[in-house]
């Protein structure tokens, strides 16, 4: 690419340029802020497909869960029981913290 960039990305690093936009750090956190509640989704949806495809156990709500700044999504992966096991059913659970890279 030829020319000036507005923005330029480097693994974490942001360099903006001024000249051609003004409002640079309020747009990096605009697209932060995107990327940030997508990435909760994103993650949220690797896990579920990674449940559906064993069939062996399932998701139950974490009713008690109240999202917040920090935390995102709250669930719980619940083992299957067949009918002649006599262990517990596990459960573990998952909490979705917000990516702040």
């Amino acid at each position: 690419m030829r020319g000036e960039y507005a923005m330029k990305i480097v693994g974490n690093k942001v360099t903006y340029n001024t000249y051609y936009l003004k409002n640079a750090r309020s747009k990096v956190n605009e697209l932060q802020s995107v990327f940030y509640e997508l990435n909760v989704k994103v993650c949220r949806g690797i896990h579920y497909q990674g449940v559906q495809e064993t069939r062996l156990v399932f998701f139950k709500s974490n009713d008690k869960f109240k999202a917040n700044v920090e935390e995102k999504v709250s669930f719980y992966v619940v083992g299957s029981k067949l009918q002649e096991e006599s262990e517990k059913v596990a459960q573990i659970k998952f909490t979705i913290l917000k990516d702040d890279l």
